[in-house]
């Protein structure tokens, strides 16, 4: 009910605007409208790491966030066999690890993670 009211009201809306303006004002209030729109999107996908066509790089609490999410994701429930049940241990475990290891390494400054075993050296990439 709601949705079709503002359906109406937009379209009365669009009526009334063509009826009042002359269609060079309208057309630039649409363009207007279309550039926000653009920028709008823009700023969206800006918070999901996307400028054009190459990504940003993730800070350390971007990344923390995305390892807090997948634990999240991973939840607490069980699986109904064995397998499901050591495979969603095995997750929480490592999750957990992974984000514990990034928080004390960025609070000491340091570029070692403690919580990784034979830590691999994994240089950012130059793009």
């Amino acid at each position: 009910m709601a949705f079709s009211a503002i359906v109406f009201f937009r379209r009365y809306a669009m009526k009334s605007m063509r009826q009042s303006l002359g269609p060079e004002r309208l057309t630039a209030t649409l363009e207007a409208r279309i550039t926000a729109e653009k920028k709008a999107l823009k700023d969206r996908l800006k918070d999901f790491g996307l400028t054009g066509r190459e990504l940003m790089k993730l800070s350390d609490n971007q990344i923390g966030d995305r390892l807090h999410a997948a634990l999240e994701a991973v939840g607490t429930d069980e699986g109904e066999n064995i397998r499901g049940n050591t495979a969603l241990v095995a997750a929480r475990q490592t999750l957990g690890l992974l984000k514990q290891g990034l928080l004390i390494a960025a609070e000491s400054n340091s570029d070692y993670v403690s919580t990784i075993i034979n830590q691999p050296v994994v240089p950012p990439s130059k793009t």
